[in-house]
């Protein structure tokens, strides 16, 4: 028998759709051996960022190495309720996150800043590009960095007005990271 280690939801038109049941099966326990979980484009909102929160703390996700939220409408506070978990030790393996065309805001990636201070140690890829945030919140992300947060990070990946932002290149550059710019 195979284990279940990949799980990708997307939402279709005219297809029955369910993905808190997913989230709630995964924060009981389901699939242990899971290592990505793909949500990428399945319509979720801040609801679902407080069941991932609700999974990401329990031990069963400890294997948990991807997890794609990209192309949802997710806003900050909802991100920040998924972000403390992730700083309480949630998804210690964590190593891709793909939080890409979220609505993503200044809150959020300020939330995301702070998980990776305390959680986030293996984190080596972080794509934010696609959204509209403030500089704030890129300057939360820069102190982060420089704080030593998400000490694996290889991949930064923010949208086109932010990626030469000097604080967020200088740390990269002192880490050896990429700092990528994506367009959209």
């Amino acid at each position: 028998m195979r284990a279940f280690t990949r799980c990708s939801e997307y939402t279709a038109r005219g297809r029955v759709h369910a993905p808190t049941q997913v989230l709630d099966a995964l924060a009981r326990g389901a699939c242990p051996l899971l290592r990505a979980l793909g949500l990428g484009h399945d319509e979720l909102g801040d609801a679902s960022c407080v069941a991932l929160a609700a999974m990401a703390a329990h031990p069963a996700r400890a294997r948990l190495e991807a997890l794609d939220l990209s192309q949802n409408a997710l806003s900050g506070s909802g991100v920040a309720a998924l972000a403390r978990a992730l700083a309480r030790g949630g998804l210690p393996r964590l190593k891709s996150l793909q939080l890409y065309h979220t609505h993503l805001d200044t809150v959020g990636v300020e939330a995301v800043a702070e998980s990776g201070k305390r959680g986030l140690r293996a984190l080596e890829s972080l794509s934010l590009h696609g959204n509209s945030f403030a500089t704030a919140g890129v300057d939360a992300l820069a102190d982060a960095l420089r704080g030593g947060a998400f000490p694996q990070l290889k991949r930064l990946v923010l949208p086109g007005q932010h990626w030469q932002h000097g604080g967020v290149k200088a740390a990269c550059e002192a880490r050896e990271a990429l700092c990528v710019d994506m367009r959209g």
